[in-house]
């Protein structure tokens, strides 16, 4: 979604990552709120990472809809202690200059700069 260099492009990028978090919601724990229940789990610190970044992509543009499962598990982990510990206090800014860089003259690059 980051490279993408056409609003129809981050479009289609955010429909694959739905899809395939879909298929990752599937396998969440129904009671929750972390992936295998109450216990952070290696699987919770392998997604944490892309939940941080959602986090801060959808203040620039939209993302597709979470399931409700997903998105108390994103919820979840972006609210636990060890999760915000691991995320420097200027995570908001260096993501954006990675958009910047990354995504050069894309289309995410010209909306971060009109932000």
């Amino acid at each position: 979604m980051i490279a993408a260099t056409t609003e129809e492009a981050y479009e289609e990028a955010g429909l694959a990552l739905a899809a395939n978090l879909a298929n990752v919601e599937e396998q969440l724990d129904p009671r929750g709120p972390l992936f295998l229940g109450k216990k952070i789990s290696l699987m919770d610190s392998t997604y944490a990472p892309l939940f941080v970044r959602l986090k801060y992509l959808k203040e620039i543009a939209p993302i597709p809809d979470m399931g409700s499962r997903l998105s108390r598990w994103d919820e979840a982990l972006l609210s636990h202690n060890a999760v915000q510990r691991s995320t420097d206090k200027n995570f908001e800014r260096i993501f954006r200059q990675f958009i910047i860089r990354k995504g050069k003259d894309g289309y995410l690059d010209r909306l971060v700069a009109t932000n």
